[in-house]
């Protein structure tokens, strides 16, 4: 990386992937149920407080089928096991299975996952509840959907046996990378009007993406609208995730890294405060954080006057209004907002700083949020550095880096 301004981190922000369904007794005893003691509350995947339930009695044997109901990439083959270049990268190489006993006693049971025995002894996490370690190999996942297909979950057998016990909850905890929603910056063109695939900004992003493992999507969206008016986009490709990589239940948003280029990160910001909880990571890339004065440029309001919109809403003077109201300091509290919102300016070697349209001032204008500037290695001036930018591999390796977007994430609470 040609110039970089760094920001000391102080640690990693952790989440929850939960899954806990239903829970029945195999070798011919009853049958007891896991269901959820309260309704389903807007949080990470699955909820962790909202299916624990009073203690349930387990006999010796008991057969748990535990549905996973998030697609963590690629299947190697239609039983569901995960592609082997998938685990380490962005599914975590060991999941854990967690139960809470309602007496505190240490659990006597041994457990198998779809028939094979999971390594390893119980280690208590405090408060009654314990651990075991499960390879993210013995496990099954659902396949990955589409537009038209919303994913199936995926039954886990984890048959517990050796002993009875009385269990307060059972819940299987897989780390992975949440999926990245791509948001692409303002059309200046007067070409057929409506939504345009952004496939010139995103292109190599998508690339590097998918060669981390990573799931993205990059909505379609008509860049000469207003900020308000392009966040309908954002939302398509929300619910695109939620249906191709769950989980798409009501109650349950699935959290995503948001990645915004030029007015992107303007309207990325918007749909994020929109969007308490969702958003893990935050990256804006060469955007008018304090407004750009090219907006109010007579020729390029003549030029670009099919963008009215779009134009209004890079002016300083509507930005700075922007900024009042908008303002994601507090959106990851406890954490400081510093490691989880990344700004990129991009400057020439020629000493200018501006990337021809965006000032580095600009585009570092957030005074929560981590500030790293890019130089190219080669000589020119800043006329054209603006476009370059989402197409530099040396700025997603930094990124990636910096805020570690692509890995895992895991349980915050037993951490």
């Amino acid at each position: 990386m040609g110039t970089q301004t760094l920001i000391a981190r102080y640690g990693r922000w952790l989440v929850a992937l939960v899954f806990v369904w239903q829970i029945g007794v195999g070798g011919g005893g009853s049958v007891a149920s896991f269901v959820p003691d309260s309704a389903a509350a807007d949080v990470p995947f699955a909820g962790d407080d909202t299916f624990q339930v009073g203690p349930t009695f387990v006999t010796d044997p008991a057969t748990v089928p535990v549905m996973i109901d998030r697609a963590y990439g690629p299947l190697a083959d239609d039983a569901g096991h995960l592609r082997a270049d998938l685990l380490g990268k962005s599914v975590a190489p060991d999941a854990s299975l967690e139960v809470a006993t309602a007496d505190g006693a240490q659990p006597a049971f041994a457990v198998a996952i779809n028939g094979v025995a999971a390594p390893g002894a119980w280690q208590p996490l405090g408060g009654g509840a314990y651990r075991i370690t499960v390879p993210t190999t013995l496990l099954l996942f659902p396949q990955v959907g589409d537009a038209s297909r919303s994913l199936t979950p995926r039954a886990n057998a984890v048959t517990l046996s050796g002993a009875s016990a009385s269990l307060n909850w059972l819940r299987l905890i897989v780390p992975g990378t949440p999926p990245a929603l791509l948001m692409a910056g303002a059309d200046f063109s007067c070409g057929t009007p409506g939504p345009s695939e952004p496939t010139e900004t995103w292109d190599d992003w998508g690339r590097w993406l998918t060669a981390d493992g990573v799931p993205y999507a990059a909505p379609a969206r008509d860049g000469r609208l207003t900020i308000v008016d392009q966040l309908p986009s954002l939302d398509n490709g929300y619910a695109l995730l939620r249906r191709a990589y769950g989980p798409d239940r009501p109650g349950l948003s699935p959290r995503v890294t948001l990645v915004g280029y030029s007015m992107g990160g303007l309207v990325a910001r918007l749909w994020a405060s929109q969007h308490p909880g969702v958003v893990t990571q935050f990256m804006v890339i060469a955007t008018p954080n304090a407004g750009t004065d090219a907006a109010a440029n007579f020729f390029t309001v003549f030029l670009s006057r099919c963008a009215a919109g779009a134009l209004h809403d890079l002016t300083p003077f509507f930005v700075a209004a922007f900024n009042g109201r908008v303002d994601l300091s507090h959106y990851w509290d406890p954490d400081p907002a510093t490691l989880h919102i990344t700004t990129i300016a991009g400057i020439p070697l020629t000493g200018e700083r501006t990337d021809g349209v965006v000032a580095e001032e600009s585009a570092s204008a957030l005074p929560y949020a981590a500030h790293l500037t890019w130089a190219p290695d080669a000589g020119g001036r800043a006329f054209s550095l603006h476009a370059t930018i989402p197409h530099v591999e040396k700025i997603y390796t930094a990124l990636r880096a910096w805020t570690h977007f692509t890995d895992p994430l895991r349980d915050g609470r037993t951490r």
